[in-house]
């Protein structure tokens, strides 16, 4: 786990929960059990099989809000694992949150292999050189 997915790990569940799982990544790097190779041979297949759409972050959102419009940036928001996009929103110019607001209202639920698809497309749209 790269630090910054590990980072947005520890700030999503609560501190004890957090200080517990430190601990124990703190061990398992002591240990040198922190191999892709175990890992796999003790869960019985390969990591890459277990890999879900890709994470991201608000800096990585509003990004991607200066590179799409406002009904592909409601897709990706109807996609990503947001509980409440009222600050992401007031990053945003008011028009084209506007935008995406009215297009996120009337999208429909998503199912989660389309929600995986979504992502991804974005994240590659992220790392494409801007237009």
């Amino acid at each position: 786990m790269d630090h910054d997915q590990r980072r947005r790990l520890f700030a999503s569940v609560p501190r004890s929960a957090a200080r517990q799982l430190r601990h124990a990544v703190n061990e398992v790097e002591r240990r040198g059990w922190a191999r892709r190779d175990l890992v796999e041979l003790a869960l019985g297949q390969s990591l890459t099989a277990l890999e879900g759409p890709p994470d991201f972050g608000l800096d990585e959102l509003v990004q991607l809000a200066a590179r799409v419009d406002a009904r592909t940036f409601a897709r990706i928001l109807a996609a990503a694992p947001l509980r409440d996009h009222g600050f992401l929103f007031s990053l945003l110019p008011s028009s084209f949150a506007d935008n995406v607001q009215s297009h996120f209202e009337e999208l429909p639920a998503m199912p989660e292999r389309l929600r995986s698809a979504a992502l991804v497309a974005a994240r590659a749209q992220l790392k494409a050189e801007p237009a």
